[in-house]
């Protein structure tokens, strides 16, 4: 009994995504300001994923997918190139839960960098790479090492080519 105690307490604390995994850490003002197509993390937040505030940041969405009921709200935006989604609690805001960019026209700006998916990974100049991924490697920012709200930018270790980024969280 001991011994499954033990397991589970292990397997409860490795759960965090960033825990264990090389981060590049942000101060809570770098990460608010990163930006996806020239609109910053903080301006994103402030629209609890409300489709009057969503389509005055992104213009209208190709598909929306409400998946909202009387728990909670679940709404995922699709534009052409990036998809960005919002969860909360129903009579709550909606939170930024992730976004996930897939091709080559949305931007994403880090430190003032301009990153797209094609790019190479040396535009992001000195940073940290993380090993810990199965299938590959990516780099991750995060504001705090052990937040559970992350970028991750994977890339083709060949090639140093950005694949995918995306944002996401655990709650």
């Amino acid at each position: 009994m001991k011994n499954i105690l033990i397991i589970l307490i292990a397997v409860t604390v490795s759960c965090s995504p960033t825990q264990a995994q090389t981060v590049n850490e942000l101060n809570a003002q770098e990460f608010e300001n990163i930006q996806l197509s020239s609109h910053s993390i903080g301006s994103i937040w402030t629209t609890s994923g409300d489709q009057g505030n969503v389509t005055n940041l992104f213009g209208q969405p190709s598909e929306l997918i409400n998946n909202s009921d009387h728990t909670g709200i679940s709404l995922k935006y699709i534009y052409n190139g990036f998809t960005i989604s919002f969860s909360g609690l129903i009579n709550a805001r909606g939170n930024l839960a992730a976004f996930e960019i897939t091709s080559t026209l949305p931007t994403l700006t880090v430190k003032g960098v301009e990153i797209r998916i094609g790019d190479n990974i040396s535009k992001l100049g000195s940073v940290q790479i993380n090993n810990k991924v199965p299938n590959g490697k990516n780099i991750l920012f995060t504001h705090s090492h052990d937040d559970d709200i992350y970028i991750a930018i994977d890339f083709e270790f060949k090639t140093n080519t950005i694949t995918k980024i995306r944002y996401n969280t655990l709650y």
